[in-house]
């Protein structure tokens, strides 16, 4: 298991917390452009460790990120027609 697996489900629980306080959208925007910046920190990773640490970064946007484009999503109402009617 590598960083960004081990931190991707560590992030949910902040990332639910942070869509009930601030909105989905506010916290989709702005996971959003941290996932953007930790997209390239594994480039400038100079051993072991400091890979793990930005594939920990790395994984926690991406979970955020994730949960925050899911609760974009969940309230869409969808519209069918009654059968029978």
């Amino acid at each position: 298991m590598n960083g960004g697996d081990c931190c991707k489900r560590a992030e949910e629980p902040p990332g639910i917390y942070l869509i009930g306080k601030l909105g989905s959208k506010t916290v989709t925007t702005w996971s959003t452009m941290g996932f953007c910046v930790a997209l390239m920190l594994p480039s400038f990773a100079f051993d072991p460790l400091s890979l793990f640490a930005a594939l920990v970064v790395y994984g926690a946007m991406a979970g955020a990120n994730d949960v925050c484009i899911n609760s974009q999503a969940a309230p869409t109402p969808v519209l069918r027609p009654k059968a029978g009617r």
